[in-house]
């Protein structure tokens, strides 16, 4: 914190450590191999052969979103593929938020699917999706659409300045993280109106895993905690949610 406050603002704006400079600071040598190879072997991994036959199956040569109930499912009244003109009519709204180098991006792939996703313990009661979308064969790109409520600080902090809370959201993903999601965007349903946010389902981020530490382990990253505990990357893990 000493060294940052001595910088100039776009310095620090641009300040960024990689991961691998993060491991290499680990100074003991056996938890620093094993964080590098762990570090190689999740950068290795690909979308293609991740998460895609996980997540899809195919209808004759059709690639569609696979019902795994009760986490992930089509509609009732909808079969799989079948896209609603709803779906598209929300997604071209979020198509807008993003810059205009990404729209070209996100362009070059098709909407082949979207289907319903149950959220996480810290999302509960709230609508999710998952949007499949192919550019060619082993090309495919997920996206998910998560609604976004109002801040459970506006009643004490007053409402947000942004008038979608997806776009708070985002917004506050940005100033976090300058170099984050190309495809974070916003939008807001056409029928309901509830505000969402949009970002990949799997953007090569990765997380530590304390329930598989050992003593050594969970001693480095207690004592690291403080300040740099990303350089403790000893259990890495794709996030998927």
């Amino acid at each position: 914190m000493a060294e940052f406050s001595q910088m100039k603002t776009l310095e620090l704006w641009y300040q960024a450590m990689g991961a691998d400079e993060l491991v290499a600071n680990i100074k003991d040598p056996e938890l620093r191999e094993r964080a590098l190879k762990r570090l190689q072997k999740e950068k290795a991994r690909s979308i293609a052969n991740d998460i895609f036959p996980k997540l899809v199956e195919n209808n004759g040569n059709i690639p569609l979103i696979k019902d795994q109930l009760p986490t992930i499912f089509h509609a009732k009244d909808h079969s799989p593929g079948e896209i609603e003109k709803v779906v598209l009519k929300t997604f071209e709204g979020y198509r807008k938020t993003l810059p205009n180098s990404c729209q070209s991006l996100l362009d070059r792939y098709r909407l082949h699917d979207a289907a319903i996703k149950v959220v996480g313990v810290g999302s509960v009661g709230t609508r999710c999706w998952v949007l499949l979308f192919i550019a060619g064969e082993g090309d495919p790109l997920f996206l998910q659409v998560k609604e976004a409520r109002c801040s459970v600080l506006e009643a004490y902090a007053g409402a947000s300045v942004f008038p979608n809370s997806g776009q708070r959201i985002v917004n506050g993903y940005r100033l976090m993280q300058p170099a984050s999601d190309m495809f974070l965007g916003w939008t807001q349903g056409t029928l309901e109106g509830h505000d969402y946010f949009v970002r990949q389902l799997r953007d090569i981020k990765i997380s530590i895993r304390v329930e598989t530490f050992g003593a050594g382990e969970m001693d480095l990253y207690a004592t690291g905690a403080a300040g740099r505990w990303h350089s403790h990357m000893l259990a890495l893990a794709p996030r998927t949610c």
